[in-house]
Formats: structure tokens, sequence, C-alpha cells
């Protein structure tokens, strides 16, 4: 008997839930679907579905599988899934910094650590400390792993005087 190797890439992994979860929470929310429904209307289901359980949003979901926008917001209003699944949506390398910037306004003078920072501004250790190499003139070291909050404009004016 030959057994034939499965060369196929799978996108199991990719996806909030396990394999078998997956497969009975699409079948149970295909079946609140008409069965008359063609093979578009079923294609645009089944990726929606997909998609919400990769953790993307609408948007994205329609763009990677070429969705009509109408269709897939039917769908996605239809299976009542939530506007903001699949974590955080803060993507912008911008709007991250804008948001650590503000933060450090409000916090002057306050001794942090890297993880209560990003924590508080929702981001990832190694955005904190990419924001942090480049933007040294925020902070002011108290001992290893402690920083004090500084205002860049304040520190340069103190020094001038």
């Amino acid at each position: 008997m030959d057994i034939k190797e499965n060369t196929e890439i799978s996108e199991i992994n990719d996806f909030l839930v396990n394999e078998v979860e997956l497969e009975k929470i699409y079948t149970k929310l295909i079946g609140t679907i008409k069965s008359t429904m063609d093979s578009t209307a079923e294609r645009t289901a089944s990726a929606v579905i997909y998609g919400y359980y990769k953790g993307w949003n609408l948007t994205k979901t329609v763009k990677y599988y070429n969705l009509e926008e109408e269709a897939a917001f039917f769908f996605w209003k239809h299976f009542n899934f939530k506007i903001k699944e699949g974590g955080q949506t803060m993507s912008r390398t911008k709007t991250k910094q804008n948001n650590i910037v503000t933060y450090l306004e409000k916090n002057v003078g306050q001794v942090v650590t890297p993880a209560k920072v990003s924590t508080d501004v929702s981001i990832s250790l190694p955005t904190f400390y990419n924001f942090y190499n480049a933007n040294r003139q925020f902070f002011k070291k108290v001992k290893r792993g402690q920083f004090e909050i500084v205002n860049p404009k304040e520190q340069r004016e103190s020094e001038l005087n």
C-alpha cells in the first residue's frame, strides 16, 4: 500500500481556535443560512468565517479573499461577529509613536519600567525598546530597568540656563 504524503500548505495554524473546533463552528454557522444559497454566497460566507477566526477585521478579510463588501458585511452581521475581534488593531507606527508620546507627556516625573509603559500604552516590549532607543530624550535612567519620564523641552531649557 502506497501512502501519499500531504504536500499542501495548511492554513490551520493561523486560526484562533483548533481545527476540530473551527469545523464545528463552521458547520453551525453555515447551517444558519438557507440551504438554497448559491456558490458565490457560500464562498463569501466561508471566507468571512475563516477571516474572523484568523483574528482579522472585515476590511482585511474582504481584501484578502477578494469579496464583495456588501455581501461580506451581510454575513458578518448575520453571524454576529464583533467589530474588534482578534486583539488590538493598532498597527501604524505613527499611531503607536503618538500614543507613546502622549502617555509620556501625561506622566512626566514618574519612574516607570518598560513593561509598565508597554502595558499602559498597549504596545509590545520590542516596540517600546525601539522607541526608547530612538527617543532617549524622554527618559532619564534611574537604575537598571527603571526610567524617569522627563519633558525634553524643559530638560533642554534647564541645561541652557
